[in-house]
């Protein structure tokens, strides 16, 4: 389990995080939702240890600030918001180096574990081919693939992994966008926990198993999405007008992902 206790997290001055608690159980995916500058994507870093937080984080009732690099590497990997890179690597080297921190786990060994997470991900075949050629959306991806050689085995000598994703599919089409989230539920599925950060609140509600909301730094609600899907809450916190569950009226047509997800 991941545990974070009061945690606050301040830039300069200016607060970000503000005595947040939240926790995410293995077989989970917490999606993590909220308006802009909520402080979700700093939340994530704080659970990842990337950056300097008070109050404590725990995984698997072991402190986070405790740990070496590599102990933190073989318990979570992190997949970040947006990723550079400034040298001509092909694919096939941007996924490799997700077995450099981690312990995959994979059973069959290391060699071709790249080619299996592209395949994964629907880039067989991309191995080759330069990182800085691809769409954002490929690239996005070719990150995922990293991530998952880092914890291939979602479960490792009996202790949970998981994974921490930064708006994983901001940048998706809507298969590729449902794609993600299978993959996220099958590592939960399979013994490990997610934490998510998400904008789109009909694949929260369609995929995730416990929501935390989020507004100026601060954890306003936590539960099941059915918990967190309500009306007023969420109209308050996006401050806008927001019907839970209310066809358009009119003929304007719609799309959701739930169907998809049975």
């Amino acid at each position: 389990m991941i545990e974070a206790k009061n945690v606050s997290v301040s830039i300069g001055r200016k607060p970000i995080l503000r005595g947040v608690n939240a926790s995410t159980a293995p077989g989970e995916i917490t999606a993590i939702v909220g308006p802009n500058g909520s402080g979700k994507s700093t939340l994530i870093k704080a659970l990842s240890g990337d950056i300097t937080y008070s109050g404590t984080i725990s995984f698997n009732g072991r402190d986070l600030a405790e740990m070496r690099t590599g102990e933190a590497a073989a318990l979570r990997a992190v997949l970040p918001q947006a990723t550079t890179l400034s040298f001509p690597y092909t694919v096939h080297e941007v996924v490799r180096l997700g077995l450099l921190g981690g312990r995959s786990g994979a059973p069959h060994g290391l060699a071709d574990l790249p080619e299996r997470a592209l395949a994964r991900v629907d880039l067989a075949g991309f191995a080759g081919r330069l990182y800085q050629e691809l769409s954002g959306g490929e690239q996005q991806r070719v990150q995922l693939a990293r991530v998952l050689c880092q914890v291939w085995a979602p479960v490792l000598e009996g202790s949970p992994r998981y994974l921490l994703l930064d708006e994983p599919v901001s940048s998706l089409d809507i298969k590729h966008q449902l794609l993600v989230m299978r993959i996220a539920r099958e590592f939960a599925q399979q013994g490990g926990g997610v934490v998510a950060v998400l904008h789109d609140l009909n694949l929260m509600a369609a995929f995730s198993d416990r929501a935390i909301l989020m507004q100026h730094g601060q954890s306003v609600a936590a539960g099941s999405p059915q918990e967190v899907m309500q009306d007023e809450l969420l109209s308050e916190v996006f401050e806008c007008r927001l019907k839970v569950g209310t066809v358009p009226t009119g003929v304007t047509p719609f799309l959701l992902p739930q169907a998809a997800s049975i």
